[in-house]
């Protein structure tokens, strides 16, 4: 099993350099790793393309491979913006070898005053969204679209959403969160069983009722107060999901998403462990993990 890292990967990166932070994922047992860029933010890292092809060859060079390129996106408030950046990343990612482009769409957490409709937000994403996907297909890579925010979350949100996008597009595919549909109090088990057979990639990541001193803390469409929590320490049924992937042929990457705000490193580790000893225990789903890839958001 090859295990990538995500959380902490880009900031340890820029602290340390390209071939210390590969000695360091290789220390941690990890074959892989995934960049997080913001296209709003003058601040996020953004490699170069020369810079994505010197990265490349020195990961290579240590057995350590790229599996996905994720940015933070909002194709309705700056869509002009995004367009540009993804393009943008969309070429690093093809450098870099990596087969996908994961970007956000509306990330809206909660609802701006005089939001849009859900049909008008789809309509004015949708031609931005187009142009992204067939562009990044163009270069080989595959744009991946995640149940996120309050609009295109949920089997109803992303249903209609997807059959607007692979229609036009082919080489789309869906990246399976198992929290997110918790923000729109859908069960991650519905999401997974819908979408089954369309899913590429895997954010798993945990949940559990915030407590009152909690300061890290997300609501739901309903109001719930949760917060994120290490894998197998909360609420997502993440084996369950996983078997109905393994069910319908899933040999894709599981790929962490452990948002732990006290200590990125211990999250890391904690999850580290806990896939391990989930996967080396199962052997019917031993194949799942390819790359193991951590965030702190998105």
């Amino acid at each position: 099993m090859k295990l990538s890292m995500y959380t902490g990967f880009t900031r340890y990166w820029e602290q340390h350099g390209a071939e210390q932070t590969a000695l360091y994922l290789r220390e941690l047992g990890l074959g892989g790793a995934e960049i997080l860029s913001n296209a709003h933010s003058e601040r996020t890292f953004a490699p170069s393309l020369e810079e994505a092809r010197e990265l490349r060859e020195i990961f290579e060079a240590h057995e350590i491979h790229f599996s996905c390129y994720s940015v933070g996106a909002d194709l309705l408030s700056y869509p002009e913006q995004a367009v540009e950046r993804l393009c943008y990343f969309a070429e690093v990612a093809a450098v870099l070898g990596s087969p996908y482009l994961h970007h956000t769409l509306i990330p809206f957490l909660s609802l701006p005053p005089h939001a849009p409709s859900f049909q008008d937000a789809l309509r004015l994403i949708l031609p931005h969204a187009r142009y992204v996907a067939d562009y990044a297909s163009n270069l080989g890579v595959t744009c991946l679209y995640e149940p996120q925010g309050m609009f295109i979350n949920g089997t109803k949100g992303m249903s209609a959403f997807w059959e607007a996008i692979s229609s036009f597009c082919g080489n789309v595919g869906i990246c399976g969160d198992v929290g997110n549909t918790l923000f729109v109090d859908e069960s991650p088990l519905d999401f997974f069983a819908l979408f089954a057979t369309e899913i590429r990639h895997v954010h798993p990541k945990d949940y559990c009722p915030a407590s009152t001193e909690e300061t890290y803390v997300f609501s739901t469409r309903s109001g719930r107060r949760i917060t994120e929590c290490s894998l197998g320490q909360g609420e997502i049924p993440l084996r369950q999901c996983m078997d109905l992937l393994y069910t319908a042929g899933y040999r894709g990457d599981l790929s962490l998403k452990n948002l732990h705000p006290k200590d990125w490193s211990r999250g890391l580790q904690e999850d580290i462990a806990y896939t391990k000893k989930f996967y080396y225990n199962k052997e019917r789903v031993a194949f799942a993990t390819r790359s193991l890839l951590l965030s702190n958001y998105l």
